[in-house]
């Protein structure tokens, strides 16, 4: 299981903005940086790693097996 900052930083290497991250997830952008940054970690930090290993793997065009479509 990646740590929430190593997603964020996987994302922004692909490309992806703190606010498209932001936005995807329901947060501030500085929210993001900040976790981004190890600073500060989400309440709920399980949804949100799903969340973003979401954005991960819709970008490598595969599906995870971990999530679980509701």
């Amino acid at each position: 299981m990646e740590p929430i900052p190593q997603l964020i930083q996987e994302l922004r290497h692909r490309g992806v903005s703190i606010n498209q991250i932001a936005l995807e997830v329901g947060v501030e952008p500085r929210t993001i940086y900040r976790w981004g940054n190890d600073e500060t970690h989400p309440a709920c930090a399980d949804m949100i790693r799903r969340t973003l290993v979401c954005m991960v793997t819709e970008m490598d065009g595969k599906t995870d097996p971990e999530v679980v479509y509701i």
